[in-house]
């Protein structure tokens, strides 16, 4: 966690060693910076953690606040290690479930049905209705966008993350980029 070539320059690293480890230099923001990476990050951990433990845990809706909202200044590393301790810790199948040690009690979240019939069908799961939600919302924004820039900015996130988002959903938005 140091600049190597400072290092390099006052004799304190060899220079060939730095040529060895310095192939390809990798920049990646901080994840303060890169929030949309955050609820990706999340379900691929709990789908981990889920596998190691042969366990299906989910997360309390009312840990998203946290989650999205903190700086992790260790990065994935701390967001990682966050939910594996909080994974640990929940006694039941919900991580942060009211009752829970160190989460106050919180209110039954409710299920709005509304014109677009944001209800789940039978036997789908939160992540099959989000997912076709989010699906919905990017075909519907495909028609109306210019670009995936736009898009991107519409929907507060980078416009590689929705690039990748169409892509997962198998939506072509003609002309656009």
């Amino acid at each position: 966690n140091q600049n190597l070539a400072h290092r390099v320059e006052s004799g304190e690293f060899r220079l060939d060693l730095y040529y060895r480890l310095n192939v390809i230099p990798v920049t990646l923001p901080p994840l303060r910076e890169r929030r949309e990476d955050i609820p990706a990050l999340v379900e691929l951990q709990l789908d981990r953690l889920n596998q190691r433990y042969d366990q299906t845990k989910v997360l309390h809706p009312s840990l998203w606040a946290e989650l999205m909202g903190r700086d992790w200044p260790g990065n994935v590393r701390e967001l990682e290690n966050w939910l594996e301790r909080a994974w640990l810790a929940a006694p039941g199948g919900v991580i942060g479930a009211p009752g829970e040690e160190g989460h106050a009690a919180l209110p039954t979240p409710r299920v709005n049905v509304d014109g677009d019939g944001a209800v789940l069908s039978e036997g789908q799961t939160l992540r099959q209705a989000m997912d076709d939600y989010e699906a919905r919302i990017l075909a519907s924004l495909c028609m109306t966008a210019r670009s995936t820039y736009e898009m991107a900015v519409r929907l507060g996130i980078s416009q590689p993350s929705v690039v990748r988002k169409l892509r997962k959903h198998g939506l072509r938005c003609e002309g656009r980029s």
